[in-house]
């Protein structure tokens, strides 16, 4: 559709993927390859993440506002003693991650969506994924096949071989031919 990767979403999901990578790791790894390599699957999901959200779009399925206050109001994390939802208990836990609630709450959006996505296909679908995968590798197996047809009579006039030289040759390397 023509839309952009934003550099700064592209620099976020990087460092999120350094960092992430960097508290697994037992010592910090210095190494062009793996770094490259890392740059290119993050660039690779970012892609595909965008892909996918318009996809959604193009399909009706992003999670509004509404929703979206219905998932948080849903959140027992967010309620208090009575079990209503609590505005300042919600604030709080975000502030405990760091995280506005307008971050907070385009993260819920985006998840909700790209789930209803998931969801949409899947429930598509009466195949396993041992299926769909079987059926795929069937109908693209390819044999490339070719030949000649040669017709003897065409030909064999034109030789000048007699009958009797060739019946004998073919008689001589029968084990070859």
């Amino acid at each position: 559709d023509g839309e952009k990767v934003p550099r700064s979403l592209y620099l976020q999901r990087l460092r999120q993927e350094t960092e992430k990578r960097a508290e697994t790791a037992e010592a910090p790894v210095e190494d062009e390859a793996a770094d490259a390599v890392l740059r290119e699957e993050v660039l690779r999901e970012t892609f595909k993440e965008i892909l996918l959200k318009a996809h959604a779009r193009n399909l009706g399925l992003v999670a509004g506002r509404d929703q979206v206050m219905a998932a948080l109001r849903s959140e027992k994390a967010f309620r208090d003693a009575q079990g209503r939802f609590n505005p300042e208990t919600y604030r709080a836990l975000l502030a405990r991650q760091n995280m506005s609630e307008s971050l907070f709450e385009a993260q819920l959006a985006e998840s909700m969506t790209l789930n209803r996505l998931a969801e949409t296909f899947t429930d598509l679908s009466p195949f396993s994924d041992m299926e769909i995968l079987a059926e795929w590798v069937r109908r693209h197996r390819s044999v490339r096949a070719g030949w000649v047809l040669l017709a003897r009579e065409d030909y064999l006039e034109k030789t000048g071989v007699p009958e009797a030289d060739l019946k004998e040759y073919f008689d001589l390397h029968a084990d070859e031919l």
